[in-house]
């Protein structure tokens, strides 16, 4: 019998891609008759205003093609960021600029450097490419910016940095972003895939846009597949050098974002403030729940996207099973579990879900990556110290510093890994403080505000 034409060999190094379990698979599986799916990092609220009507409208002219270049969305997008049209790029979700970045600047014998854990399709469009896949490993929860600087090679092209990163729900600072980017060579791209940023609340976390100016060899991913609540839709925008906008439509399939999408992008981004709503729900759902699970002696990293990390180590299958079976489909990784924030019934579900896990099989904790028990516990008492100190008037304060300076003392490096110092303003209200959680736990444990030594050393 003949056989079909083999592909390029170096094709089967390459990683496939799996998107997370349905609700609708896992209940056929296990026999169940409800589950909810926190797998796939969507959120949860439907569409936004008027982007449901505007695809239907579409659909009426879908009989012909759709703009190529997405160009009203273009530059309806680069004036909400004071850029000029050439700037933007737009395509189908964050994700298809990241192959269309690889495929215009790397090639075989080339490197790609990224962190790792992290997004899967750093690996897969580089090993597309046949180019030299650098892998540098996280540092406990965090990205080692002092191995990325030493791993890049004269014949690095591309470093791929997640910030936050996917899975582990972390972020870079300002100046280990800023010390990556000016010790990367000129003709080196550095790609920040800002995926989730409308959920960052840290307040050193970078908005990368900023750096564009000044490095040309800069570019930022953003994408409405998450706070906008468009994943099915397929819609990302590339910012950037001109150069570099021009070379990723280069590498584009034609019409690669189709009309209803276009139109439903148009209308979505008219929505900002709802969007944002939407986001602050998100985030009191991911620290209030965040806080229940180390109160439940289980440490967690810091999160800066919708979706915490549980590093349950090489036991994630497991665990993601024994959770399946009781109606909450998570993700699964090598080391660890992602499960993505939901509305506050669905989140209680997990939790419900985790109990029983717990209870049934309590050595699931055994393989526990960050502290567990009462270390955790105390993270959390320490995190609403923090909060209180951060949000109270001056005399309030002043009476929690000393509280939470006697906590912090007693903090070992794999504690700080627990420290969700994510909050946004902690001044607001009527004390007109502009302390910010990040700033107020690095003065508290003696360490360099924004600039120095990040949190996570």
């Amino acid at each position: 019998m003949s056989r079909a034409p083999s592909p390029r060999a170096h094709l089967a190094s390459v990683p496939v891609y799996i998107p997370g379990r349905s609700a609708a698979e896992a209940m056929a599986e296990h026999g169940i008759a409800e589950a909810v799916k926190l797998a796939s990092n969507e959120v949860p609220f439907g569409p936004l205003p008027g982007v449901a009507a505007a695809v239907m409208g579409a659909l009426a002219e879908s009989y012909r093609y759709a703009d190529h270049d997405s160009d009203e969305l273009a530059s309806v997008y680069a004036a909400t960021l004071g850029l000029t049209r050439d700037r933007v790029a737009v395509g189908p979700g964050s994700v298809g600029l990241l192959q269309q970045l690889t495929l215009a600047y790397a090639g075989q014998d080339d490197e790609v450097l990224y962190p790792w854990p992290s997004f899967i399709a750093y690996p897969q469009f580089s090993g597309v490419v046949a180019a030299n896949r650098v892998v540098v490993p996280l540092r406990r929860c965090s990205i080692d910016i002092d191995a990325v600087l030493a791993a890049i090679t004269p014949r690095t092209r591309i470093v791929f940095i997640a910030n936050p990163n996917n899975p582990i729900a972390g972020a870079l600072r300002t100046a280990d972003l800023r010390r990556l980017v000016e010790g990367a060579p000129a003709d080196c791209l550095v790609v920040v895939d800002e995926a989730y940023r409308e959920f960052v609340t840290g307040a050193d976390v970078p908005d990368a846009l900023g750096l564009l100016a000044e490095f040309p060899n800069v570019v930022v991913l953003r994408t409405l597949s998450k706070a906008y609540g468009m994943a099915g839709l397929r819609v990302g925008f590339m910012i950037g050098d001109p150069v570099v906008v021009a070379a990723v439509y280069a590498t584009m399939i034609p019409f690669a974002v189709n009309g209803p999408a276009q139109a439903a992008a148009l209308v979505a981004l008219q929505q900002g403030n709802e969007m944002r709503r939407r986001c602050a729900v998100i985030v009191g759902e991911r620290e209030r729940v965040g806080q229940l699970i180390r109160r439940r002696g289980l440490g967690l990293p810091e999160a800066q996207g919708n979706f915490w990390w549980m590093p349950v180590g090489s036991r994630a299958g497991e665990l993601a099973v024994a959770l399946e079976q009781r109606g909450v489909v998570v993700r699964p990784f090598p080391a660890g579990i992602r499960v993505t924030v939901g509305l506050p019934a669905e989140n209680d579900a997990f939790l419900v879900a985790l109990d029983a896990v717990l209870t049934d099989a309590p050595d699931f904790a055994d393989g526990w990556t960050l502290p567990t028990g009462d270390r955790a516990r105390r993270t959390a008492d320490l995190l609403d110290e923090i909060r209180v100190a951060a949000v109270g008037a001056d005399d309030e304060r002043a009476r929690s510093l000393d509280r939470i300076g006697a906590r912090l003392a007693e903090l070992g490096d794999d504690d700080w890994d627990m420290l969700d110092t994510g909050g946004g303003d902690a001044g607001a209200g009527d004390s007109g403080a502009d302390v910010r959680l990040d700033e107020l736990v690095r003065f508290l444990a003696g360490r360099p505000a924004p600039g120095g030594v990040p949190v996570n050393p």
